[in-house]
């Protein structure tokens, strides 16, 4: 930092940039893998060995989604809802998160994005197109999660169906008179079944935060964790 200014960060390079002297800073991009945690262990250690940090809890209101400003913030709008929120004292502790994943959209290409959804709908209101105009309101949000990996074993017992056919005959009237047919009947077959299935689960992705509804995090979704 030169001038005082905030430095601001730009999907695809790996620096802070000043947007108005140009300075640069270079962002520490740790070597370190990640090392998956035992659940039952990091459960035991979560009150006094994990690594946690304290941040100031904002509840918005109007919408109810919960989130957090800068430490130097304490006033401005919520980024769910719009509404005007004004930062409360009230701290809390809090994972810290072992990764993250970097914005991969830019300002421009998102508000684009927004922009063209926008035009799409046909009664949009009012208050949203002007909400649109303001470009200033287009933040992005990083959304925790936990990954989770499951090595899984399930027996059952029950009983199985198997379709098999028979030819029956049956007796139906046709033009007045009585005469005979035959047809293919599919009948259930049920026999004695058990077993054990294993099954290996890999990086599932559990959100670790209520202030978004499952449907839209649903929409985000596939995140490229290779990558």
């Amino acid at each position: 930092m030169q001038c005082g200014a905030s430095l601001e960060y730009a999907p695809g390079v790996a620096v802070l940039r000043c947007t108005y002297c140009g300075h640069e800073n270079s962002i520490a991009i740790a070597d370190q893998p990640i090392v998956e945690q035992d659940f039952r262990q990091t459960l035991h250690q979560l009150a006094s060995k994990v690594a946690t940090q304290e941040s100031i809890s904002i509840h918005c209101d109007s919408c109810g989604a919960s989130y957090s400003f800068d430490a130097a913030v304490h006033a401005g709008e919520c980024p769910f809802c719009g509404s005007p929120v004004v930062a409360k004292t009230k701290q809390h502790r809090e994972l810290q998160p072992q990764a993250l994943l970097p914005f991969q959209v830019t300002r421009d290409q998102a508000r684009s994005a927004f922009h063209q959804w926008l035009g799409n709908l046909w009664f949009a209101p009012s208050k949203l197109k002007d909400y649109a105009r303001n470009d200033a309101h287009l933040a992005g949000m990083y959304v925790p999660y936990w990954t989770y990996d499951a090595d899984t074993a399930t027996t059952y017992r029950g009983e199985r169906g198997d379709n098999y056919q028979v030819r029956e005959t049956y007796r139906a009237v046709e033009n007045g008179q009585e005469v005979e047919r035959t047809r293919t009947v599919t009948k259930i077959r049920w026999s004695p079944a058990a077993g054990r299935v294993t099954r290996f689960f890999d990086d599932v992705l559990v959100l670790a935060s209520r202030s978004l509804p499952r449907e839209v995090t649903e929409r985000l979704e596939p995140w490229d964790l290779a990558n």
